[in-house]
């Protein structure tokens, strides 16, 4: 498996690296879809934010599409793979009190959908109604 390149961002003249991956993950009901955010603040990588986003009973995670996560009951979805939701989640996150060049060990965010409401990421529209 080829390493997933990490891709730059600009945010309020902070850059920062990113990269996002799907995952599958075994669970009680089997694998599972799960789409694996990992950013940091250039020259901090020691204190990275690894946000995952599991699929579970109202969104999925990447099963159609990689980096999206969807709602499994409508057309609204966030696309992971969009400089504008990753600017969101890195400014909430900076406002929940990540220190990218101040923290020492990684910080995981285990379960991250409802951080894309929070954030007010941008959402969008998809034409395929999944379920």
């Amino acid at each position: 498996m080829s390493k997933i390149p990490m891709r730059r961002i600009v945010v309020d003249e902070q850059t920062y690296l990113w990269r996002r991956r799907h995952h599958h993950a075994e669970s009680p009901e089997g694998a599972m879809c799960e789409e694996i955010l990992t950013l940091y603040a250039q020259g901090f990588g020691k204190s990275a934010l690894r946000l995952v986003f599991k699929g579970d009973a109202e969104w999925g995670a990447g099963d159609f599409d990689a980096g999206v996560i969807y709602a499994r009951h409508g057309t609204l979805s966030y696309n992971l793979n969009r400089p504008a939701v990753v600017a969101a989640l890195i400014r909430y996150m900076l406002q929940q009190g990540w220190l990218p060049q101040r923290e020492r060990t990684p910080r995981i965010e285990a379960q991250a959908i409802p951080l894309l409401e929070l954030s007010r990421a941008p959402l969008e529209r998809v034409s395929v109604r999944r379920s």
